[in-house]
């Protein structure tokens, strides 16, 4: 993972570059935005950047949601 200030101006800049988008930037329940692009190489990048610090709780508790979600 390489954090950046801002990680959808990241991933815009290097698909301009001739990455594809893998995965677009979303919002990450453990407190992360990112998204992942492949190089022109082959070579796969995740970009995130951290937004906020979660408790252990919250994340279990986000994480519970998540995989509630992935269910359905």
């Amino acid at each position: 993972m390489i954090y950046a200030d801002d990680a959808d101006a990241a991933v815009e800049r290097a698909v301009k570059a001739g990455a594809k988008v893998v995965q677009p930037v979303e919002d990450q329940f453990w407190g992360d935005r990112m998204g992942t692009v492949v190089d022109p190489f082959g070579h796969k990048w995740m970009l995130g950047t951290h937004k906020e610090d979660v408790s252990p709780e919250e994340m279990q508790r986000r994480g519970d949601e998540w995989v509630q979600s992935q269910m359905k």
